[in-house]
């Protein structure tokens, strides 16, 4: 009988209650308010349903802008005594005279500012400020509004919100205002847009997206609506974006264009809506040889479907395409251009900043869409640059001399200019 008895005690699995409670991240608000908005939950089963009871009460009495509650055991041998964490993420304006902060306090308290200074061969100098809010619509969002003046004068907004899983990893979406000189045309381009993308991470080296922009152009004194619907996929496998080595990065995307504006020589049709596809690819590589030394190579391609508005003209030319030559100085409706660099670093793997010299060689043409790409005259250039990249600051600093071969019917006959400097620097900051 006593056997059967303490068989029978020993087969019986009491059901598992709360016995204890302890708060985590409450850095201003007691542990005792906390408690006290949770409730008595000693005795009570934890189950699901009341774990994500307790989260919604910390989440609607406002003090919190992130909240996570834990089931654990005391002990591992006993799984009837069970302990609940609860995790707080107080909202920055939480001050231990102020446990409610309002909406402007807290606006306040999440925000931050970055200063903008970038130079856009072409275009200019720009500087300005960004403003952001984080976490300020909810967690993981931030709310930001840059503003600049000078090569691009620019009013926007944008919101995104980042996400943990593999299949969407990022919401954003904004618009606003921004004005520029085309360089090849040398008149103004200002675009009144509203955009909105999505973007997978599938892997860590691959990120994958898509979206859409409509925006009112006037260029020069033309006005006219643009709107773009756009897929793209990245691959990228740099360890080191500012001095990558043994890696690739490879950009490639379509888009459907469409605009009632007469493409380049085009006369005016009265045509309400032209539409177009444009396809771009930007594929790079970079090659470890002896000792810090990298050699890149790269390729990109733009091809469209039909003839494209001066403002959509792929432009050819400066740091970006073809140094020795000036941006814009050649534009079209196709691009295609490659280059091959070798980078030697004199600075130590241990310095704070990566400086060293390059040689390059680019070469690149811009043409009508439909043309082939065999009957092109091609354009070349050659020279040497230096570069400095730092956390916060990037400059680099190119010479280059333009080369152009062009067919006549005695031959092949080559010119060359004098030597055309390209400058790259961008710095930013933050608190």
């Amino acid at each position: 009988m006593l056997l059967a008895v303490l068989i029978a005690s020993w087969l019986t699995v009491q059901a598992p209650a709360i016995e204890s409670i302890t708060v985590h991240g409450n850095h201003t608000t007691p542990t005792a308010d906390v408690l006290a908005i949770v409730g008595d939950l000693a005795g009570r089963e934890p189950t699901d349903a009341l774990l994500a009871e307790v989260r919604l009460r910390l989440e609607r009495s406002g003090r919190f802008s992130g909240v996570e509650v834990r089931r654990r055991y005391l002990f591992i041998d006993d799984p009837s005594r069970v302990l609940i964490v609860i995790v707080v993420n107080e909202h920055p304006a939480v001050r231990d005279d102020d446990l409610m902060p309002g909406p402007m306090r807290r606006v306040m308290a999440s925000g931050m500012w970055v200063p903008l200074l970038g130079y856009q061969e072409g275009y200019g100098t720009t500087y300005g400020v960004r403003l952001s809010a984080v976490d300020l619509i909810g967690t993981r969002t931030r709310v930001s509004a840059p503003l600049t003046w000078g090569g691009e004068r620019q009013a926007a907004f944008e919101v995104e919100r980042t996400f943990d899983g593999p299949v969407v990893a990022r919401v954003a979406g904004g618009g606003g205002v921004t004005r520029r000189v085309n360089p090849a045309f040398d008149v103004g381009d200002r675009r009144a847009s509203l955009w909105a993308r999505v973007e997978s991470a599938p892997r860590s080296w691959l990120r994958v997206g898509g979206g859409a922009r409509r925006a009112a152009v006037r260029f020069d004194e033309r006005d006219d609506t643009l709107t773009t619907w756009r897929a793209d996929a990245a691959i990228d496998t740099r360890i080191d974006p500012a001095f990558p080595r043994n890696a690739v990065h490879v950009q490639a995307g379509i888009e459907r264009l469409a605009f009632s504006a007469p493409a380049i020589g085009e006369a005016a049709d009265g045509a309400s809506s032209h539409a177009a596809r444009r396809t771009t690819v930007d594929a790079r590589g970079y090659l470890g040889l002896i000792g810090q030394t990298v050699l890149a190579v790269r390729g990109q391609h733009v091809a469209s479907s039909r003839a494209l508005p001066a403002y959509e003209q792929a432009l050819l030319g400066g740091a970006a395409a073809l140094r020795g030559w000036d941006v814009g100085r050649r534009y079209g409706d196709n691009l295609a251009a490659g280059s091959v660099e070798l980078l030697v670093p004199i600075s130590t793997r241990l310095s704070l900043a990566r400086t060293g010299f390059k040689v390059f060689a680019d070469a690149g043409a811009a043409y009508a869409a439909r043309g082939s790409l065999r009957d092109q005259t091609w354009q070349y250039g050659y020279g040497v640059g230096a570069f400095v990249y730092a956390t916060v600051f990037t400059l680099g600093i190119d010479v280059g001399w333009p080369v152009e071969r062009t067919r006549t019917p005695e031959g092949i006959r080559r010119h060359t200019g004098g030597a055309n400097m390209h400058l790259q620097i961008a710095l930013r900051l933050g608190r």
